[in-house]
């Protein structure tokens, strides 16, 4: 009998079924161990080590102590009876540093003296068969990789908490603060995006539009009024004011406006110029972990549900491994992809030829991008709900993936009123399909008017017109799906890890989710301002972006993980963190003069003209604003919720869920 370990109880159910009875397939449930945890029961072998409630011996060398979590001792003790019974054992984690990492785990608690490891990057019964005849040892190099940032995370958490605790205050334990290297980054980018919308300072201007009586109609904009190139939200800086290269734009007035449009109703147009540029729309890639995330929250998926509805998924052998940075495919793959094409649309959407997608430069383990395993179509394969929902996702990028690009035209007309008025007008029409006869593409929004066909120096009626409005907007808010693709642009964090981030943002309470969008909360904006000031080399996603190459450098065998912890800790965040300050950062709200955030207690106070109030956990940064401050202070609601209330002497904190920065 041999045995084969896997993580997952559904997928040793699964692969079961495709070994038989000269097999027997167990699962770890994930990791075993992990360093020594708050409240955990250190062994009487290891309690007189002066570093054993860190775990790591930093003038060691970097060694470790890991322990066993208490709810798995019983699941190893069940695996090491079953290899005693086995006559070969097979560690088939997953194919990622994680999982490798758990393998190497599992052959240390069972004693494997020379531990066997398959890896495979689809649950098929050919995949599975394969993966085990051709055996490997553990590939250190990932492990070590693995081990390091581990180690990092711990160091970083352990050396700045107690820092951020003291800054933003802890009235009781329950109440601690900690700082860690990744989602301080991420949260530090929130932030930023979060300061330059309250501060932002819109402006309004009026335009003129204009319906033109052609077969089909189309719509024009005036863009010119004499000399003078009238002025767009475009136009404005985030202060409000004109921006450097539009100084000579026109403000239309509302007069102005109102007379323009007067003189355009039904006056005649003279098209004076018409340009048309080919248009290409390109076939999406295959699906990466990161691109799967962004792309299910068209779905209103958050990332963890795309990452729990996927492994479901992959456990049911539908679709390939989920934690990957590739977005190749195999041979197989297009092959099988190619026929459910041709079947569908007939031969002339596949390319001349295959399109090949490369990894990024940062890409770790060279897996296949994520698609279904067979193609069997979305409704034959008896899911429903999300994971249906997903599922299709997967099969339709995926397949559009090998179709055409979408061609087309793109064509710009100018028209003249002959009375120093200009206008333009813009339509796309789209010749060739392609892939979008399968997959809406969503990034470009509605497509613009086709035009009908018009010549230089022709006459043209206007039918109507009318003034309009518009205002200079804020940056976005980044959704889930945005802030990933902006991490993973700097490379912050990998895709498996983008889910326990934007977690531990929410869970927290730096960061709230509302309608897709995320929030920077008040205190999120303290602690980030204490990070900045205090512990900046935490929150530069520079420097974060920089370990995490250095992390890839040791996964291939190029750099000793002790050279790189020495470097990054020893020489870098150890410094910073010991020359750190405890003061209460004082973080001003901007665009308003005067009013200030800080902390104390684990409650942020906001401070305003002479006046303190603590503010209630649900106030959202953006309800700081000189409409709601007053009412802030008096302790009046807003939207409804209990706002803040006025400090008293005496008063005190009121209880409030754990808060961490992680």
């Amino acid at each position: 009998m041999n045995l084969l370990i896997v993580e997952s109880p559904a997928k040793a159910k699964k692969i079961q079924g495709f070994l038989g009875s000269g097999w027997t397939v167990r699962a770890s449930v994930g990791h075993v161990r992990d360093l020594p945890g708050s409240g955990q029961t250190i062994p009487e072998k290891y309690r007189a080590l002066p570093w054993i409630n860190l775990g790591v011996d930093v003038e060691g060398n970097y060694r470790t102590v890991y322990l066993v979590y208490e709810d798995k001792k019983k699941i190893i003790r069940d695996l090491k009876h079953a290899c005693k019974d086995a006559d070969e054992v097979l560690l088939a984690t997953d194919p990622d540093r994680e999982g490798e990492s758990i393998a190497w785990h599992l052959a240390q608690e069972l004693g494997l003296k020379a531990p066997k490891r398959v890896t495979y990057q689809e649950i098929t019964e050919t995949a599975i068969k394969k993966a085990i005849a051709n055996p490997r040892s553990i590939d250190m190099n990932l492990v070590a990789a693995q081990e390091s940032r581990r180690i990092l995370d711990r160091l970083v958490g352990y050396g700045s908490s107690p820092l951020v605790s003291k800054a933003l205050g802890t009235s009781d334990k329950r109440r601690s603060h900690s700082a860690g290297r990744v989602q301080s980054a991420a949260l530090m980018m929130l932030a930023g995006r979060e300061h330059a919308r309250m501060g932002f300072a819109s402006a309004s201007v009026n335009g003129v539009k204009v319906r033109i009586g052609t077969a089909p109609e189309f719509q024009a904009t005036l863009i010119r009024l004499g000399t003078q190139t009238i002025a767009t939200p475009a136009s404005f800086g985030p202060d409000g004011a004109l921006k450097a290269d539009a100084q000579e734009h026109l403000l239309l007035s509302s007069a102005q406006a109102k007379e323009a449009a007067g003189i355009l109703t039904n006056s005649s147009l003279t098209v004076v110029q018409v340009s048309k540029k080919p248009l290409v729309r390109r076939a999406p890639a295959p699906l990466t972990t990161s691109a799967l995330q962004q792309a299910a929250s068209k779905l209103k998926f958050s990332a963890k549900k795309t990452a729990d509805t996927a492994q479901r998924l992959y456990e049911q052998g539908l679709i390939t491994y989920i934690r990957t940075d590739s977005p190749a495919l195999s041979d197989e793959a297009v092959r099988l992809g190619q026929n459910v094409l041709r079947e569908l649309f007939g031969a002339q959407v596949l390319p001349e030829q295959v399109r090949r997608h490369a990894a990024k430069g940062n890409a770790q383990e060279a897996h296949e991008a994520i698609r279904p395993t067979e193609f069997t179509a979305p409704e034959q394969t008896g899911l429903e709900g999300d994971e249906l929902a997903l599922y299709r996702l997967i099969y339709e990028t995926t397949l559009a993936s090998l179709m055409k690009d979408a061609a087309g035209e793109r064509t710009s007309v100018l028209l003249d009123s002959g009375k120093g008025h200009l206008l333009a007008a813009a339509g796309t029409v789209i010749t060739d399909p392609g892939y979008l006869q399968l997959l809406k593409d969503e990034e470009d929004g509605e497509e613009d008017a086709s035009l009908p066909a018009l010549q230089k120096q022709q006459s043209i009626p206007c039918v109507g017109a009318e003034v309009t409005s518009a205002q200079s907007k804020p940056p976005a808010r980044f959704t889930e799906g945005k802030l990933i693709a902006a991490l993973e642009k700097v490379g912050i964090g990998r895709p498996s890890t983008y889910p326990s981030i934007l977690g531990t943002l929410q869970n927290r309470g730096y960061v709230v989710n509302e309608k897709g969008a995320l929030h920077v909360t008040p205190l999120g904006l303290v602690a980030t301002g204490y990070l900045s000031v205090q512990l900046p080399s935490i929150v530069d996603r520079h420097f974060t972006a920089r370990m995490e190459e250095d992390l890839d450098r040791i996964a291939g065998g190029e750099l000793r993980a002790t050279t790189y912890l020495d470097t990054v800790w020893k020489n870098g965040l150890a410094l910073s963190i010991a020359q750190a300050g405890v003061a209460a950062p004082q973080v001003a709200v901007p665009g308003f003069p005067g009013a200030v955030l800080s902390s104390k207690n684990s409650e942020v106070t906001l401070s305003y003209q002479g006046r303190t109030a603590i503010l209630h956990e649900k106030v959202l940064s953006e309800e700081l604003t000189e409409k709601n401050l007053e009412r802030l202070m008096n302790g009046q609601a807003v939207r409804g919720q209990r706002a803040s209330r006025p400090k008293t002497t005496g008063s005190k904190s009121s209880t409030r869920k754990n808060t961490s920065l992680a």
